[in-house]
């Protein structure tokens, strides 16, 4: 596997045994200023800040357990060798 360092982008991966237990839709935070939420019918713009705010501490617990570095490589890594088909 083969890995590019950018200061600006970070891997974090919520395993699926992570204890977090709280629905949410698919979102992109856009500089504390945005947050687009995709729904099954729509996407939806949030533009409000205590709405934002509600995104961010999603967001953070959502960080709180994911793992970064060699435990998402081995996540990765893990995932393909299950998935892939076997050699014949």
């Amino acid at each position: 596997m083969i890995a590019h360092h950018n200061p600006r982008i970070a891997l974090a991966i919520t395993p699926r045994d992570s204890q977090f237990h709280y629905p949410t839709t698919n979102f992109v935070i856009f500089d504390h200023t945005t947050v687009q939420v995709e729904t099954v019918a729509a996407e939806i713009t949030v533009t409000q800040p205590r709405e934002i705010t509600l995104y961010e501490r999603v967001f953070d617990l959502l960080l709180a357990t994911a793992v970064t570095s060699e435990s998402a490589r081995s996540l990765i890594e893990a995932a393909i060798n299950h998935y892939r088909p076997e050699k014949r």
